[in-house]
């Protein structure tokens, strides 16, 4: 077993100790079998972990899609990535290229079947190899340019909306704290008899609608402040991977599956003569990149 599917197979790497991987069959017997997964006890946080968690998933989700080969034993490095851009069924692979698996197994009359969308290996190949090349130049000659514009909006003003997200959000948790020691002060007074239970009334009745209000208000800006968030964060989480693989000149399986979450494949057409297939490729953490 190699290094890398170890550290993968191993939550301790996570810093999570597991136990329970196998049981003796009886208390009279020496005979250990091993147990289900669901049967495990994992404890976390019993060390420091080596991995973060999402880079543990991304490698582990690489390896579940790696090594398959087609009949011709030749390696398919872009297994589990294409699909058909029209019924969204898998791409599958032949001879010296890729067809859409269900042309393949119903043909296009059927009510279950689909046009081809056949398209050569070479002409994948070259495509996919001519965005990551765009995609991971741009990153190294304008990184904060291409976090930016991954962001949806400018860097400037994205920061802005953002701010002032977080600041609608302290205002509302403030407010939100006010009014609970309101609603306190406002009960012990009653109950010490120096607030007329008429006026009371009024007055929690009015707290609590705000209270409620303001609950809905802070759950929406808080979900706000996390989208905007993740937007940033995503850009720049991809624009640190795309940098890694400045001036690649070829297309392997680790680089294709770190990059890449899925390729569409559309049906071929021609025009003046002319064959055309549109290919869109959906990067980690950001999707397809508008040109």
């Amino acid at each position: 077993m190699g290094t890398l599917t170890r550290i993968i197979s191993n939550p301790v790497y996570l810093g999570k100790l597991v136990y329970g991987r196998s049981r003796k069959v009886s208390y009279k017997s020496k005979k250990v079998v091993a147990t289900n997964e669901d049967q495990y006890i994992i404890t976390e946080g019993t060390h420091e972990a080596i991995i973060s968690q999402s880079v543990w998933d991304l490698a582990n989700e690489v390896a579940s899609r790696h090594k398959k080969t087609s009949t011709t034993g030749r390696v398919n490095i872009f297994s589990g990535l294409l699909y058909c851009a029209d019924c969204g069924t898998s791409i599958t692979q032949t001879k010296d290229g890729y067809v859409c698996r269900r042309y393949r197994q119903y043909g296009k009359e059927s009510e279950n079947g689909c046009t081809s969308h056949r398209i050569p290996y070479k002409v994948l190949y070259a495509s996919v190899l001519a965005s990551v090349q765009e995609v991971t130049e741009e990153a190294r000659q304008d990184r904060d340019g291409l976090i930016t514009r991954l962001s949806g909006v400018g860097q400037k003003k994205q920061q802005a909306a953002l701010a002032a997200a977080r600041k609608d959000q302290a205002k509302t948790e403030k407010r939100l704290a006010d009014i609970g020691e309101l609603i306190r002060k406002a009960f012990e007074k009653n109950v010490l008899g120096d607030l007329p239970d008429d006026v009371y009334k009024s007055l929690t009745d009015g707290y609590t609608r705000e209270r409620a209000d303001l609950t809905a208000h802070l759950e929406s800006v808080t979900m706000q402040v996390t989208e905007l968030q993740r937007e940033t964060d995503n850009a720049t989480q991809f624009v640190e991977l795309a940098e890694q693989y400045a001036d690649i000149t070829e297309l392997d399986q680790d680089l294709i599956h770190r990059l890449i979450d899925r390729i569409e494949i559309g049906d071929s057409y021609k025009e003046n003569g002319i064959r055309y297939q549109i290919v869109d490729i959906y990067f980690r953490f950001v999707g397809k990149i508008e040109k």
